[in-house]
């Protein structure tokens, strides 16, 4: 990795390390073999082909999405994301093709059908002839609730405001 900055995950000996800057995943490259499993990373990193199959997932996401890793593979994303809809994949494979990187939100769904928020990144990362796709997501539930407590607070300030123009 970078000096100073924590790897979060790792594939294959060392080829390709997974990094947290300014607390965005980012994939640094290299590569000199096949991609396998991000299994230190505490984040779910999926392995993507283009047309959203799942190549492969690390172990914080066969935990998290609650399959195993014979289940997952095969499976297309859109299965695990609910809102990964084909204009969504249209727009991550045009970011991707370029900029080589796209972020958005979605929704993983697990085996069981409970639904979670995610931030995610999809990174890509060329070697040779080869194109891997990386699909970081990281669990963003806390965050939301966040969001919609400071957005009714808002909201209730705004109508007590409103009642005291009117009182006045």
């Amino acid at each position: 990795g970078l000096q100073g900055v924590p790897v979060i995950g790792r594939c294959n000996d060392d080829r390709i390390d997974v990094l947290a800057i300014e607390d965005s995943p980012v994939v640094l490259v290299r590569i000199d073999g096949p991609a396998a499993r991000f299994d230190g990373a505490g984040e779910m990193v999926l392995e993507i082909r283009r047309d959203g199959t799942v190549v492969d997932a690390n172990e914080t996401a066969l935990t998290w999405l609650g399959y195993a890793r014979e289940q997952i593979r095969g499976m297309a994303l859109s299965a695990l994301d609910a809102a990964l809809s084909p204009a969504v994949h249209r727009r991550m494979i045009a970011a991707l093709d370029a900029q080589g990187a796209f972020r958005g939100e979605g929704r993983y769904r697990t085996r069981g059908g409970a639904e979670f928020p995610v931030d995610v990144v999809v990174q890509q990362a060329v070697h040779g002839a080869r194109e891997f796709l990386f699909v970081l997501a990281r669990d963003i539930t806390d965050r939301k609730r966040i969001e919609n407590d400071l957005a009714a607070q808002i909201t209730e300030r705004r109508v007590f405001e409103e009642q005291l123009q009117v009182a006045l």
